[in-house]
């Protein structure tokens, strides 16, 4: 078990997430203005997942308010598309700034909602439950929303850092 402090301070960990950006002709990211609360995102019903590794271990969550219904393969695929940008820019961002390495895993899926598989939906219960108390101490989230299209989607990334930071 390591008991390292993170590598990154925590005072540091609202500067990195991504401002706007524009994704794949569909509209345009944007961040609210000022962070929001971690536990804001534990109403959401699609949660996706990274956990962090290398220099800064930790978990980043992208919460969408809602689902679309019925989810298509093509619609769950965006969404993770989407989440897979903006984690990856911000952790791109801390590593960069912070002259260290940390890369992202592969997304994982949690959704509440009868048609989903008991896995997913054990998950989206654990992780609603942590995020619900505010994630660990350093725990930050920023509110975004993708304008452009047809309707506004909005949706958080929360990043819940490790309490057992360090190298790896």
């Amino acid at each position: 078990t390591r008991t390292e402090t993170p590598r990154i301070p925590e005072t540091e960990y609202q500067s990195h997430f991504p401002k706007r950006f524009d994704f794949f002709g569909m509209g345009r990211v944007e961040a609210a203005p000022r962070p929001c609360g971690v536990a804001e995102c534990a109403a959401s019903e699609f949660l996706v997942t990274f956990q962090v590794a290398g220099d800064e271990l930790g978990l980043c969550v992208v919460a969408y308010e809602r689902a679309p219904a019925p989810a298509t393969d093509e619609q769950r695929s965006m969404l993770t598309e989407l989440a897979n940008v903006l984690a990856s820019k911000f952790v791109t961002q801390m590593a960069d700034f912070n002259c260290c390495d940390i890369m992202v895993s592969p997304p994982t899926l949690a959704a509440s909602g009868e048609c989903e598989t008991a896995g997913t939906r054990s998950r989206h219960r654990y992780l609603t439950s942590t995020l619900a108390v505010g994630g660990t101490h350093a725990s930050v989230a920023r509110r975004y929303e993708l304008v452009g299209g047809a309707e506004t989607l909005v949706f958080r990334l929360a990043y819940l850092p490790s309490l057992q930071g360090g190298n790896t």
